[in-house]
């Protein structure tokens, strides 16, 4: 359960991180 937790946790980071990324290229 906790390992799942963790693998969530990754996927919300990298999809933030890629909004973030995609929010720089528009400006």
């Amino acid at each position: 359960m906790i390992d799942k937790a963790i693998i969530v946790l990754g996927a919300i980071i990298s999809l933030l991180e890629l909004i973030r990324y995609l929010l720089q290229l528009m400006d």
